[in-house]
């Protein structure tokens, strides 16, 4: 990422895929061998969240198939023993692909346009919240910025000319 005058960098994450600067936010990937990049200038987001995404139909299958497996069982212990394991052990096979294919991540959203989303896995609970800490404190000093550029007496006086 090439800086911007005046811009200074303040962190990297995930192996220098996401790059933090105290005017923007950018994520430099590849997905399925195209590269990308996504850049947002800080004044520009509008929310900053971890969430767990994950295919839920592993989870609504699972269920059913534990279930299923449970009220055959229910209905005749005799003679539909083999259906009950098979529908049990397909419901636990599929629970554990719903679990271990879950993926935590961090998106931050921009007002009315892109997002950044990125992967979180390898980083502590309290890294993750560092990061949305200086994230937030970025913004704030952008903002900040910003308006006091604004309300300066060379920019008040070129807005009374106009």
């Amino acid at each position: 990422m090439k800086l911007l005058p005046n811009e200074s960098p303040l962190l990297t994450s995930n192996g220098d895929k996401i790059i933090l600067t105290d005017q923007r936010i950018q994520q430099t990937d590849k997905d399925w061998g195209n590269a990308y990049s996504i850049t947002l200038f800080l004044e520009d987001i509008s929310s900053v969240e971890t969430r767990y995404k994950s295919n839920i139909i592993f989870l609504v299958l699972g269920l059913i198939g534990l279930l299923a497996g449970i009220a055959i069982y229910m209905q005749d212990q005799q003679t539909n023993g083999n259906v009950f394991n098979f529908g049990f052990v397909v419901g636990i096979v599929l629970l554990m692909v719903w679990w271990f294919t879950r993926r935590h991540v961090i998106l931050i959203s921009s007002n009315g346009g892109g997002a950044i989303h990125f992967e979180i896995n390898q980083m502590s609970w309290a890294d993750v919240q560092d990061f949305i800490y200086t994230v937030q404190l970025a913004k704030a000093g952008r903002v900040n910025r910003l308006r006091s550029i604004i309300k300066s007496p060379e920019v008040e006086q070129m807005n009374t000319l106009v």
